[in-house]
C-alpha cells in the first residue's frame, strides 16, 4: 500500500484528486485504491462491463486525472481515450494480469522502483470521499455514488460484525466485483474491519464456486440473491 502511495504521490496525485480503477479483482486492485486512501486521494471504481460513451461518461464525471487499467480492458479504453479530456495518455497505467498488451505505459516496473517507506499515515476526515461506486448504467448512463469515509467503514462493520459475523480466523470468499458495493463492503470492508481472511476470486464462477469453497476453506461467501 505504501509503495503505492509513493507510486502516485510521485505523479502529483493528492488530497481530493481522483484516479479510476478498471480492472477485474485481483490483490493489485486493493492496493492500488488504499494507496489512494493513505494520499486522502478518491479511487473511482469503473464498472468493467462498460465501454464506448458509457465509459466516457464514468471517467469523465469522476474528474479523475489518472487512471489504472487491467491489461484485460486495455484494448477497450484505449477505443476511447481521445475522449478522455482530463486523462491524459501519460497518466493511464496499465497492470497485467497476464500478458501486457502495451497499449499504455506499463505499471509493475515503475512499481518496482518505488520506495515503500512513508511518513505516519494522518487519519483521513469521515466527511471526506474514500471512493465512487457508480449504478449500472442499464437506465441510463452510469451515475457516481459519493462514499465517504465514514459511510464505508459503516457499510464494512455491518456487514462484517452484524451480519456475516467474521472474525480472525474466517476466510470470506468474494467472487463478486470489488467496483460493486456488495464486494467492496460485505467482501473487502468486512475483511478489512474484523481482521478476517480475503480470498478474492477475479471474477464469479458458478462451475468453480463450490471447489473455491472447499479448496479455501471458507466459512463466509458474499452474493447478491437475484
Amino acid at each position: 500500500t505504501d509503495r503505492w502511495a509513493n507510486f502516485f504521490e510521485g505523479r502529483g496525485i493528492g488530497p481530493g484528486d481522483s484516479v479510476a480503477l478498471l480492472m477485474d479483482n485481483r490483490p493489485e486492485y486493493i492496493f492500488a485504491m488504499l494507496g489512494l486512501v493513505r494520499l486522502h486521494a478518491v479511487a473511482a471504481l469503473i464498472n468493467t462491463n462498460i465501454s464506448g460513451k458509457g465509459l466516457t461518461h464514468a471517467i469523465q464525471i469522476s474528474n479523475a486525472c489518472a487512471c489504472i487499467v487491467g491489461s484485460e480492458h486495455a484494448s477497450k479504453l484505449h477505443d476511447i481515450r481521445e475522449t478522455l479530456e482530463n486523462v491524459p495518455t501519460e497518466m493511464i497505467f496499465e497492470q497485467a494480469e497476464d500478458t501486457a498488451t502495451d497499449l499504455f505505459t506499463g505499471l509493475d516496473a515503475l512499481l518496482a522502483e518505488c520506495s515503500t517507506d512513508r511518513p505516519e499515515a494522518t487519519s483521513p476526515k469521515g466527511d471526506a470521499p474514500m471512493c465512487y461506486i457508480y449504478t449500472s448504467g442499464t437506465t441510463g448512463l452510469p451515475k457516481a455514488a459519493i462514499i465517504k469515509n465514514s459511510r464505508w467503514y459503516a457499510a464494512a462493520t455491518l456487514f462484517g460484525r452484524g451480519l456475516l459475523e467474521v472474525a480472525p480466523g474466517d476466510i470470506n470468499y468474494v467472487p463478486l466485483p470489488l467496483y460493486h458495493s456488495t464486494g467492496m463492503f460485505a467482501g473487502l470492508g468486512s475483511s478489512l474491519v474484523t481482521g478476517a481472511t480475503l480470498a478474492l476470486r477475479t471474477k464469479f464462477s458458478a462451475s468453480n464456486f463450490w471447489s473455491d469453497v472447499r479448496k479455501y476453506n471458507a466459512t463466509a461467501f458474499v452474493y447478491i440473491g437475484e
